[in-house]
């Protein structure tokens, strides 16, 4: 696997992470840093080692805490100022400041850049998601197959899902609309099954019948 799959990798489920640990340990005052700050200090390391496996020198690790360092020190300073947030505002404050980290990536850790064989002419062929009928997205071939036949965003928030080809009453909102299976088997309209998503921002999607778990934070193995 290439650097650049490598990182694109790591990136998505470094994101994913940072935004789990915040979720589960937010209380409305965000009063958490004794109980997650060293997880968001050590995720950099954690999840550049996951996919970099032995390329991750000591100099580098040292660069990633540093890197979750500065992303415990810029919540602290966002909550500070901002009296007013609110969990969203948090996590896409964090994604934001993420982002600009990992833009800034290769100037800081060369060294990993330059220890790979990089194919930077190579395109990667684009695959629909299984669940293209609904999403419309095309990704990289090698993102689709780590995610399970997925796009990262269906496999987050809304897992594998079936389409049954078949009009007929929602269980739900009671209208006969194109309706899905989920993996527990429980079937409601698209429409529905979105909006109970779109209602989940951030956090692993539940059936609203039995309740299990759709779609992952993890990446699967």
């Amino acid at each position: 696997m290439s650097y650049e799959q490598r990182f694109e990798l790591t990136t998505r489920s470094l994101l994913q992470h940072i935004k789990k640990i915040i979720t589960d340990n937010y209380n409305g005052y965000f009063d958490m840093w004794l109980d997650c700050e060293s997880d968001l200090q050590q995720i950099y390391t954690y999840e550049f080692k996951e996919h970099f496996g032995d390329l991750i020198t000591k100099e580098i690790s040292s660069l990633l805490f540093f890197a979750g360092d500065n992303l415990v020190f810029a919540i602290k300073t966002y909550v500070k100022v901002n009296e007013n947030h609110s969990l969203s505002d948090i996590l896409d404050y964090v994604e934001n400041f993420t982002n600009i980290q990992l833009e800034n990536f290769d100037n800081w850790c060369d060294e990993l850049y330059n220890s790979m064989y990089v194919d930077e002419e190579k395109e990667y062929p684009m695959i629909e998601c299984h669940n293209y009928s609904f999403c419309n997205t095309k990704d990289k071939d090698f993102l689709i197959e780590q995610y399970g036949g997925t796009c990262d965003n269906c496999w987050k928030y809304f897992g594998h899902i079936n389409n049954i080809n078949e009009n007929k009453e929602c269980n739900i909102c009671n209208e006969a609309k194109n309706i899905i299976k989920l993996q527990c088997n429980h079937e409601m309209c698209y429409d529905c099954w979105k909006k109970i998503a779109d209602d989940h921002h951030n956090v692993p999607t539940k059936c609203p019948f039995c309740r299990k778990q759709i779609g992952a934070w993890k990446i699967p193995e």
